[in-house]
């Protein structure tokens, strides 16, 4: 999904410069969501919150935005589909083996588009979508509250910069991880892997563009970057974590060999 999309960025422009490449670092578009989203927007529920969730599906274009609900009712959803169908199905230790970066994402798509009733049991996929939004519907409600308008997809998918090995020391690790709500999903450009077996944090995003960089050869001097945290590696300093907002927003710093203000010069001679 990734290819098609980048391929389609760069087919729908005849010369490319900077801005256009902005542009595609930037995109949060899934062509994945639009597959299975008719499946979602079918299951029938009687949830008290089902109703709310549809308002917000409506007009969803599979723009996975970290400030909306639509795209964490989504990926909440297929999960549930996933693990109460395929889990079913494998069993719980097997499953639990198999899945995580493993998304089983062809078999669902399969599944669904046959409606397999040997996969999703005698009443078929709709009936078994539905039970999966119930389900998704109560686990968001126990993560971000009742007020669905208010639900953010960032705040289940912020992207982590893991310390090693301060992270996995509690009363250290707020201090050494860097930690910024993000976009995207695992089929988008501006891509964000989750990794559903993190019991702790399964939609965190686990796996994104660390570095970001545009060259411009023709103007060297007028090139870009930003890298996820910063570029010092003492926690202490400002220079820790100051590139991670902007990173966030797919924004950045001129990278340049002589910039206009610069505090200190090393000259290295033979």
């Amino acid at each position: 999904y990734r290819q098609q999309r980048i391929e389609t960025l760069l087919a729908k422009t005849a010369r490319h410069d900077l801005a256009s490449f902005r542009t595609l670092h930037a995109d949060q578009h899934s062509e994945a969501t639009l597959v299975l989203l008719p499946h979602l927007l079918k299951a029938p529920s009687s949830h008290p919150l089902a109703a709310a969730a549809r308002d917000q599906l409506q007009g969803f274009s599979g723009e996975m935005a970290a400030e909306t609900a639509a795209p964490l009712i989504y990926s909440v959803w297929v999960d549930e589909f996933t693990r109460g169908v395929v889990g079913g199905r494998l069993g719980k230790e097997r499953f639990e083996k198999l899945y995580g970066k493993r998304l089983f994402r062809n078999a669902v798509e399969g599944i669904l588009e046959r409606d397999d009733k040997g996969w999703c049991g005698a009443g078929g996929c709709t009936v078994a979508s539905g039970a999966a939004l119930d389900r998704a519907l109560d686990r968001i409600q126990a993560m971000q509250g009742a007020d669905v308008a208010a639900w953010r997809w960032g705040e289940a998918h912020p992207a982590i910069s893991a310390h090693r090995p301060f992270s996995n020391v509690g009363a250290l690790a707020p201090m050494f991880e860097v930690r910024r709500e993000t976009g995207g999903d695992p089929f988008t450009v501006n891509v964000g892997q989750y990794h559903l077996d993190k019991a702790d944090a399964p939609f965190a995003n686990r796996h994104a563009a660390s570095l970001r960089a545009i060259y411009d050869l023709a103007d060297l001097e007028n090139s870009l970057f930003i890298y996820q945290t910063g570029q010092s590696g003492n926690p202490l300093s400002g220079r820790y974590r100051d590139m991670s907002a902007t990173w966030a927003a797919v924004n950045y710093r001129p990278l340049q060999m002589a910039p206009a203000h610069w505090r200190n010069q090393l000259a290295m001679r033979p």
